[in-house]
């Protein structure tokens, strides 16, 4: 089994980063011996702060897109993290973007040339950071992907607003782009259960988007919030505190949903090779 999962939502400070980061650290605990590979596109660079430190970073993302003769793997990087690796992000990657757009046919479908292959072949999980809008970095992660993940708030209705139009876009890109593409689940992130706007949100979310909602919540907590101060894991900075037990929880109820993925591919490559 191995797997890419991309972290996208077009609206801002929905905690994908947060998310990104503090998931790939739950994951190779919850699952002993699994690798994990944290990917930055977000040219804000959030992730890259907590996985590696800035000055070890000599290629990065920008090298990878930028010049096709960089080997992935001299952009990848060990982490503070046992079993999870980085390809970290530099701000410059933000001038990017109009000339891969010149790429033409296949400036959607680099990053998936680039970084695919390698990915599968030496990781258990694949978590890519997208950056809060749906701009061409965004929709090479869905390309490149297996799975789109979107961390929502539910703070108030214009927190979930844009929810709409990303999946219309991920709808898009399964039809145009990448057919193997799924939907994930909505992660109801940074929520509030104490007020009573939050409550009637997650029941609104879970009633529109029924069994496309992780049962898992992550609540607002000021140990993740210290974590992010510290650019660490919750799990490492608090690892009794409730934020990390919830990620804890979400990895575990991510490595089951993956599996029972698997399952069905196999099953339906079975079939298809029976009829053929």
């Amino acid at each position: 089994m191995s797997f890419i999962v991309a972290v996208v939502n077009n609206k801002g400070g929905v905690g994908k980063s947060t998310v990104s980061a503090n998931l790939s650290h739950a994951f190779t605990l919850a699952n002993k011996g699994s690798r994990v590979l944290a990917i930055d596109l977000d040219s804000q660079c959030n992730l890259s702060d907590i996985m590696v430190e800035p000055k070890a970073i000599s290629s990065s993302l920008y090298e990878l897109l930028n010049d096709t003769s960089v080997p992935v793997g001299d952009c990848i990087y060990p982490t503070a993290y046992e079993n999870v690796f980085a390809l970290p992000n530099v701000p410059e990657s933000a001038s990017l973007e109009p000339k891969l757009i010149n790429l033409d046919d296949h400036s959607y479908s680099l990053l998936r040339t680039r970084i695919r292959e390698y990915a599968l072949g030496n990781y258990d999980l694949t978590i890519m950071d997208c950056p809060p809008n749906l701009g061409l970095f965004v929709l090479q992660a869905m390309v490149a992907s297996d799975f789109v993940l979107v961390p929502i708030e539910c703070a108030s209705r214009f927190a979930i607003k844009g929810l709409d139009g990303t999946i219309k876009t991920i709808e898009s890109i399964q039809k145009n782009l990448n057919p193997d593409l799924r939907f994930l689940r909505l992660l109801i992130n940074r929520v509030d259960r104490r007020t009573a706007i939050a409550k009637s949100m997650m029941e609104q979310v879970r009633v529109w988007h029924k069994g496309r909602v992780f049962n898992t919540v992550i609540s607002t907590n000021t140990d993740i919030q210290q974590a992010e101060l510290h650019l660490k894991s919750v799990i490492r900075h608090s690892p009794r505190s409730s934020g990390a037990k919830q990620f804890k929880s979400l990895a575990i109820e991510l490595a089951k949903l993956l599996e029972r993925e698997d399952r069905q591919l196999n099953i339906s490559m079975g079939a298809e090779r029976a009829n053929a």
